[in-house]
This record gives C-alpha cells, structure tokens and sequence, in this order.
C-alpha cells in the first residue's frame, strides 16, 4: 500500500484488467479485451472499450509505477497484443462498437482513439519508431471514422468532449487540418449546450457523474490547446459540481439526468493547480476513495 489512493486502487485492479485479454498467441482472438466475446461467447462481437487499457498500462511503465512482480517486457508485450488486436476488431469504416454489431459507436471509438494515442507517445521511450508507425496507422483508421462520421441522437458532452479532445491530439501530433477542423465543430457544440448554472448537458440535463468524466477530457485538451470561453466553462463547471460532493463521501446520485454515482478525478487533479473549486473537490474526494466512501475502479 502506499499514500497515494489512485496508486493502490490501481494496484488492486490490475490484475483483473489484465485477465480481461486473450493472452493466447495461436488465437484469433488475441490480445481482444472483451472476455465475454472470445472467452464466454456470450455476444457475437467484440466490445471495443476494453482495447483503450493500453493508456493505463503506458502510464504505469514510463513512470516506474507497475506492482513489483510485475515485468515491464511482459507488459511491452501485451499492449503490443493489444494494438494489434484493435486493428483487427476495427469494422472496415474504421468504427468500432460497444453494445451492438455494426453500431459504429462514435463514442467508443472516440475513447480508443484517446487512449491509444496517448499510450502511443507514453510509450516514446519503449517502443522503435516502426512499431510506432504501425500502432499510429491503426489510431489513423480510427481517425478516418470521427471526422466522417457524427453523434446525433443526443447532445452527450461527455462523448463530445472525448471526440474533441482525441482529434485535436491527433492533429497536434500529425497536423490533420481536417481531424482539427472537426474537433473544432464538436468544441463549439459543447459549448452552444452549456448552462450558465455550469453544467455540460447529458442527454437531457445534468448529470454531475458523467460531467466529471468529460471534465477529465475538456482538462486534458486545455493542456495543449488554449480556449479562453471553455476554461471559463471549466471553471463555473467546478463550482457546480461542488453542491454534489456529499457529507457521506458519496458523488452525484439518482437526481442526475443519467442517475450515477461516478467520480472520475483526473480532470480536477488538472485544473486544481489553478481552480480552488477543483482543488478543494480532489482534495476532498481523493480522502472518500481512500475510505472506500465512493465508487472506485474496484467497482
């Protein structure tokens, strides 16, 4: 254990994440994350979600965070499973899908493309550059979908802000006029939605959980692309979500337009630097997930 409550949720986690993927390397089905696919044949398609474990893992690597009887080739060598798993769940649109076939989920895809860039340039120092090259042409297929395609039937912000921020990083990283043109557009549709009482709109209202998640997201592009009205929304957004942070250790509830009780912390571990409604928030709930008070990665 140690005294950082992130550190040792993750820790407990991990283990189970990882006996999520198909470590066979005579399968078809290595390196898919979705057991209930290639291990229970419970559906007859792959959820994508599980492929955007890679983030994590990368995150755990470069900063010399794995468990100790963890060995960091054998961890090289499951992302790499992985990425080449995600190639192959890929529908030939570049889509990938989370609760039904074919559904081209922008959402889904979206994440991925987040995570897996991201694990991409985590991973600078580990991985050559024709490894490199060869996980950016499966994060570039992916690409293709987000700017072709679009989320319309509902305004979701959470979703939104995962596509923004994963196309902006990909146009920072590459250059894409086209992947920052469309992230553009999905910034000012979040934007245009927002409430001056400092939500983002979920589906048809707030939903302080979700809110937190697309948070960590909108944060995460603040980091590399300067929007003066979005950091005003971030700030107003952290005063909102203030009234739901409960006595108990709890978060959101039942009264959001989506009804959950989540709590992501990153975005407010970002913006706490230079947001006392942030800081205060973190400060606070990094205590309830300690205590076990609120739903942690364990759940």
């Amino acid at each position: 254990m140690t005294d950082n409550p992130y550190l040792n949720e993750v820790h407990q986690t991990l283990p189970r994440v990882l006996s999520l993927f198909n470590t066979d390397p005579t399968s078809n089905t290595f390196g898919y994350g979705d057991r209930l696919f290639w291990s229970w044949k419970l559906t007859d398609f792959a959820n994508g979600t599980f492929q955007g474990a890679v983030h994590g893992m990368s995150l755990l690597l470069k900063n010399n965070l794995l468990p100790a009887r963890f060995d960091s080739n054998a961890m090289l060598k499951r992302i790499d499973s992985i990425f080449i798993a995600t190639e192959k769940i890929a529908r030939d649109n570049g889509s990938l899908e989370e609760a039904f076939p074919y559904e081209g989920s922008y959402c889904v895809t979206a994440l991925i493309v987040f995570d897996q860039l991201n694990a991409i340039y985590t991973l600078s120092d580990f991985i050559d550059a024709s490894t490199q090259d060869r996980y950016l042409k499966t994060v570039g297929k992916m690409v293709e979908f987000l700017v072709k395609s679009d989320e319309t039937h509902a305004v979701i912000t959470n979703h939104l802000a995962t596509a923004a921020t994963a196309l902006m990083l990909w146009s920072k990283k590459t250059g894409s006029p086209s992947a920052e043109k469309k992230a553009l557009m999905l910034l000012e549709r979040i934007k245009r939605n927002f409430c001056e009482e400092g939500w983002f709109n979920e589906y048809e209202g707030a939903d302080p959980g979700y809110q937190s998640l697309g948070m960590y997201f909108l944060a995460s592009l603040m980091q590399f692309y300067s929007e003066p009205e979005l950091k005003k929304y971030l700030h107003k957004s952290c005063e909102f979500l203030s009234h739901f942070v409960h006595p108990d250790g709890s978060f959101g509830g039942l009264y959001g337009s989506r009804g959950t009780q989540l709590y992501y912390p990153a975005g407010f571990e970002i913006l706490g630097k230079n947001v006392p409604f942030a800081r205060a928030i973190a400060n606070y709930m990094s205590k309830s997930i300690k205590n076990k008070e609120t739903v942690t990665l364990a759940s």
